[in-house]
């Protein structure tokens, strides 16, 4: 239940990417996976969540995570 909680509370728009990187790799090789993990890890990069764990490591705080795709 704790991981859960951790992966519910997480920044949903980088957790939807990667399942979906997990799911897709079953079905690619492996350059295949490694190039779409390539691509997502670009957006979720550039994604505000992305900034906000940052900042919220250096001021040493719970970060506050939006979940922009709902």
């Amino acid at each position: 239940m704790e991981l859960a909680t951790e992966f519910a509370n997480g920044p949903q728009v980088s957790m939807r990417l990667l399942k979906r990187s997990v799911y897709n790799a079953a079905e690619m090789n492996w350059e295949q996976s490694l190039d779409e993990i390539a691509a997502k890890t670009g957006i979720s990069d550039h994604h505000p969540d992305s900034r906000e764990g940052v900042r919220a490591f250096h001021e040493k705080r719970q970060p506050k995570f939006n979940d922009w795709l709902e």
